[in-house]
């Protein structure tokens, strides 16, 4: 009798193995029959259904249909290029061209209302509220000052509007928390590529011991009108405005501050060595863990703009193909998914109102609302 039942229990347990086994390869089968799906193909990019019919001009010398020249010029070491086939880029120009109408009024009227209140009046009362450290004197006012007379005024007026924006959209807390320094270094030009797309800043985090901070590295060249508009034109950079390196780099910040868990926010800018005042931690204080989220804010741009024209999340190359087409960034496009959210960051805040179509009206949605609920900010 004990023979039979051990006999019996061998049975279910080779039944039962037999079993999930089936079961996981049925379900192997359908992911990966998932992954198969050319979305590319199929999806049509449409965004909303009823729509305005008229379609906004951004016609640029690279503009955003000169898909081919864009990847030719700006994305020749990325790895992707060698999968792009002709499907992937009719998509992208698919979507573009369904983009391009014009964002609901109702939509740009109240994004529009953010900016009806002013916390700054000056570029010092910026400075003031960009401070957060008693060991170092921000340089923005000696970056303005670098400019050519005629150019200082409008950088000025431009700085003073977004900085009210943001506070605004985010709150004067987190802008006083972005930047722990701001910093003139002619240095980090590349010698090695053009001017028309020249390095022009960069941020910097420090991330060990006790210490998180982040700085902002710009040059005496990063705030020139003709250079901001030339870049735009060429299809490079998202906007034209001459503060679109400084948006751009703001943009990195709140999303290096945002990516931290709401808890451990607290040492954002703290516990720096008073001996530099730069990002250097104190080593002198015992390490803590400090803990992120588990979905980038930049990938998670990415997976909210390929969702929003019905591309899976098993399909993660052309969900990238559908987020390109709503950013229209030769950078962003090949500088990877970072750039891409600094570059869509800048496009949001800084497009004028007659430029503003349903591919803009789409990212107020994921910076203005998803980006900050989904990251508690």
């Amino acid at each position: 009798m004990k023979k039979m039942r051990n006999i019996t229990m061998i049975l279910i347990l080779i039944v039962s193995v037999g079993l999930g086994s089936l079961l996981g390869w049925f379900l192997w089968s359908i992911l990966q029959g998932d992954n198969s799906i050319n979305y590319a193909e199929y999806s049509q990019c449409l965004l909303y259904s009823d729509h305005n019919k008229q379609k906004v001009d951004l016609t640029r010398r690279n503009n955003s249909q000169s898909v081919e020249a864009t990847f030719r010029n700006f994305g020749k070491n990325n790895g992707n290029i060698n999968q792009f086939s002709s499907d992937d880029l009719d998509f992208i120009k698919r979507c573009e061209s369904n983009m391009l109408y014009q964002a609901d009024a109702k939509i740009v009227a109240a994004f529009n209302e953010k900016k009806v209140i002013n916390y700054f009046s000056t570029v010092v009362d910026v400075v003031k509220g960009l401070t957060n450290n008693k060991f170092y004197s921000y340089r923005l006012p000696e970056l303005v000052l670098a400019l050519d007379d005629k150019e200082q005024l409008s950088f000025t007026n431009n700085l003073i509007a977004f900085a009210n924006l943001f506070v605004n959209l985010f709150g004067l807390s987190i802008f006083q928390k972005l930047i722990y320094n701001l910093e003139i270094d002619n240095k980090i030009v590349s010698d090695n590529v053009t001017k028309n797309n020249q390095i022009l800043a960069l941020i910097k985090v420090k991330r060990n011991g006790r210490g998180l901070a982040q700085c902002i590295l710009f040059t005496e060249h990063s705030f020139q009108a003709e250079m901001s508009k030339n870049q735009y034109q060429i299809g490079f950079h998202s906007t034209g405005s001459n503060i679109s390196t400084f948006v751009h780099e703001i943009g990195h910040a709140i999303s290096n501050y945002a990516g931290i868990w709401p808890k451990e926010r607290l040492y954002f800018n703290q516990n720096i060595s008073a001996a530099t005042g730069r990002c250097t931690a104190n080593k002198e204080l015992s390490p803590i863990t400090i803990r992120g989220f588990i979905d980038s804010p930049n990938d998670m741009l990415v997976c909210y703009l390929g969702r929003r024209v019905g591309i899976s999340n098993n399909a993660s190359f052309q969900q990238q193909l559908a987020a390109w087409s709503f950013i229209q960034s030769g950078y962003g496009r090949t500088g990877g998914n970072s750039e891409l959210f600094a570059e869509g960051f800048a496009q949001w805040l800084l497009t004028p109102d007659d430029k503003k179509a349903l591919n803009w009206q789409v990212l107020n949605e994921f910076y203005g609302t998803y980006f900050k609920n989904y990251y508690l900010i």
